[in-house]
């Protein structure tokens, strides 16, 4: 063998393991926010509100100022359900309710900002309606807030910023942020360094059938 063929053999294994390792840390590592169970949960609160209210009284209690109506009729409006789907109308009532202080349409129209679904996307915008939301105790709000401090999207990245909100969510039981909190422990991100403590988190989100949590333990030997 040659000296050039085995330097392109060499730079190809190398290549090849730096892959396969930045691979692994993505599969290792998933931190996310979670717009399934945010987006489940308007849901829900939309066909139980519309079984109490006729489509007729949601959009006139809306008109008149009534912010559940307004947070429900954005959702009907974002989900197509009765009214044909239209994202900008349903940014339009979510940001009335907003306007109020409803803790649910403020993390919906963050999600709208954060995505530039019937609005332009802006990630400062999406953190701020995210932190009214998470003050109020709003656990998928707190999630998205940490995901943002987590990846430095709308704020300054900040680890420590996105623990604290992780485990706002997570004393809370959201499974994602038990999850979240689990590998920052891990990996010493925002928080001291202790296998003990992700272990901790890692079972309490596995045992609500977080699949991430559960793969995390099994790689590790861990049961829950």
């Amino acid at each position: 063998m040659n000296i050039w063929t085995f330097l392109l053999t060499a730079f190809a294994f190398i290549g090849g393991w730096f892959i396969k390792k930045v691979f692994e840390r993505a599969l290792d590592k998933t931190i996310g926010k979670p717009v399934d169970e945010l987006l489940e949960s308007a849901f829900n609160t939309m066909q139980e509100y519309l079984s109490k209210n006729t489509p007729k009284e949601v959009k006139s209690k809306a008109s008149e100022g009534d912010p559940e109506a307004q947070f429900n009729l954005g959702n009907m409006y974002y989900f197509g359900k009765i009214v044909k789907e239209d994202y900008e109308k349903a940014v339009k009532w979510w940001r009335k309710a907003a306007e109020q202080g409803h803790v649910e349409a403020q993390c919906n129209l963050a999600f709208m900002y954060y995505e530039g679904e019937g609005v332009a996307q802006d990630y400062e915008e999406a953190v701020k309606w995210y932190r009214k939301s998470a003050e109020q105790g709003d656990a998928n709000a707190q999630l998205n807030l940490g995901f943002a401090y987590y990846e430095g999207e709308g704020v300054a990245q900040d680890y420590e910023e996105a623990v604290k909100w992780f485990r706002k969510a997570a004393e809370q039981g959201d499974a994602s942020a038990q999850n979240n909190l689990g590998f920052a422990y891990e990996h010493g991100e925002g928080v001291a360094q202790d296998y003990e403590e992700a272990v901790k988190w890692w079972s309490k989100a596995a045992r609500q059938g977080n699949e991430i949590a559960q793969n995390a333990l099994k790689k590790r030997g861990e049961t829950w």
